[in-house]
């Protein structure tokens, strides 16, 4: 998984649990976070994981910027398979209000083997998780076969 951990304190505790039960469950997942929106977004569509950038007490709204980089990057990801959401909607399909909208950002190559935090986020799945059960409410973009 990636995420800046510096601001967890501030996160949405859904979102803490499920990143504490990423580095601490039976088979802790290692954490690999470079600080740069492209490179991090790139090592997730190459070599899998979770990419996360969620909103917080300071940036309530998210940090990374709706027009130009968080529907590009929705983009790119639903062609290569992935996902891309807030964690409440799907990226492609908000409607920005000004142009430097800024939204909280969920990337996650396809994966079925994987429970989707995206899906889990609002709708407090989150207690699946430990379950290891697939989460069957999808909110999230997936690509068309191509």
């Amino acid at each position: 998984y990636s995420v800046n951990e510096s601001y967890s304190a501030s996160w949405d505790p859904r979102i803490l649990d499920f990143v504490e039960n990423k580095k601490r469950g039976p088979t802790p997942i290692p954490q690999r976070y470079v600080g740069t929106f492209i490179a991090d977004f790139h090592r997730t569509l190459m070599y899998g994981g979770i990419f996360l950038y969620p909103a917080n007490k300071y940036s309530p709204a998210g940090k990374l910027r709706l027009l130009y980089e968080c529907n590009p990057a929705a983009f790119l990801m639903s062609q290569a398979g992935g996902l891309g959401s807030t964690g409440r909607e799907n990226v492609l399909e908000m409607k920005p209000r000004t142009i430097h909208d800024r939204c909280p950002s969920i990337w996650e190559p396809f994966d079925n083997n994987e429970v989707h935090l995206s899906s889990c986020v609002e709708n407090g799945y989150l207690e699946e998780i430990d379950k290891g059960k697939m989460v069957t409410n999808i909110n999230f973009i997936r690509a068309t076969e191509f």
